[in-house]
């Protein structure tokens, strides 16, 4: 998933025309570097098909983003975000119960997470996405996305007690460091890109030619 951002570039600037800056390359590209570093790779158990689903899984969630971008015309985000959603949850319901059965018994704890996950892991988020889709360019919201391992390791300092090694924090500085590169390039970017959209055109000289 670290080469999500990169996935994201290249399909939104093959499907919405959004070509990229050399300093969104460089910086998907370190963040894509700085998270095996933060988190770690498995040294044994590898299973090659494993990785073939999980690219397979990074590159339809990249190419589904962007057309949906591209698909939404005028309509709002919210409105976007809650069919993509129902459907979705109408398919997984179905596979659910194809695969697993019946759901088991839920006391208030598993409700309780359903509702969070439901809420806020899963609606707010995807409304959040989509709408940066909306207004910014596909590879800078991608790489706002390498706040995920972040934020798990994070937490696992906080709340676990873990402890982090010279290598998972040089990983770390990599990954917000191409954040903050990226998301400064593209602030100081916007205003001459808003300008531009919103210059008038040039009028057509007299008689011609």
């Amino acid at each position: 998933m670290a080469l999500a951002p990169i996935a994201l570039t290249f399909s939104a600037w093959g499907l919405l025309g959004q070509r990229p800056t050399t300093v969104l390359l460089i910086g998907a590209a370190l963040g894509a570097l700085g998270v095996p570093l933060l988190v770690g790779v498995a040294s044994d158990g590898f299973r090659p098909w494993g990785l073939v689903v999980s690219l397979t899984a990074m590159a339809m969630n990249s190419v589904g983003s962007i057309l949906a971008r591209r698909w939404q015309g005028d309509l709002p985000v919210l409105h976007t975000t809650c069919w993509q959603l129902l459907w979705g949850g109408a398919a997984l319901v179905v596979a659910a119960l194809l695969l697993e059965g019946p759901p088991p018994h839920l006391g208030p704890p598993q409700f309780g997470a359903i509702v969070y996950l439901s809420v806020f892991a899963t609606a707010v988020a995807y409304l959040c996405w989509f709408g940066a889709l909306a207004h910014l360019d596909a590879g800078v919201v991608g790489v706002v996305g390498l706040l995920n391992p972040v934020t798990g390791v994070t937490l696992g300092l906080l709340v676990g007690h873990e402890r982090l090694g010279a290598t998972q924090w040089l990983g770390l500085a990599i990954v917000l460091g191409s954040m903050a590169a990226v998301q400064a390039h593209a602030a100081r970017r916007r205003p001459t890109t808003r300008r531009r959209e919103a210059a008038p055109p040039c009028p057509r000289p007299a008689g011609g030619g």
